[in-house]
């Protein structure tokens, strides 16, 4: 339940960052390459979208390894409980012996 509501967060932030890129960016500059602050705002705020999607993925990874993990055990339990059932079964009505 924490990695789902860790992946919802981190694409719900990487929403909001996109969304309010001209408010966090702001106007750009007429010569943005020589206004220092300015490309350090936009190098800052390019980090922060890659790191929130990036954090979406590798937490949406995990989400997927565990589910995988769980339907493997269960596929595993379920294949147990066959084996074990069809073996009780046989044991109850033994064979026909074939006559030739």
């Amino acid at each position: 339940m924490r990695l789902k509501v860790l992946t919802a967060s981190f694409v719900v932030f990487a929403v909001i960052l996109m969304v309010g890129y001209p408010w966090i960016l702001g106007p750009k500059p007429h010569d943005f390459l020589r206004s220092e602050a300015y490309v350090v705002r936009a190098v800052i705020y390019m980090c922060a979208v890659i790191f929130a999607l990036v954090g979406a993925a590798i937490s949406s990874l995990m989400i997927l390894r565990r589910a995988r993990e769980e339907y493997r055990i269960e596929k595993e339990k379920l294949l147990r409980d066959l084996l074990e059932s069809s073996l009780r079964d046989h044991k109850k009505h033994p064979p026909e012996a074939q006559v030739d």
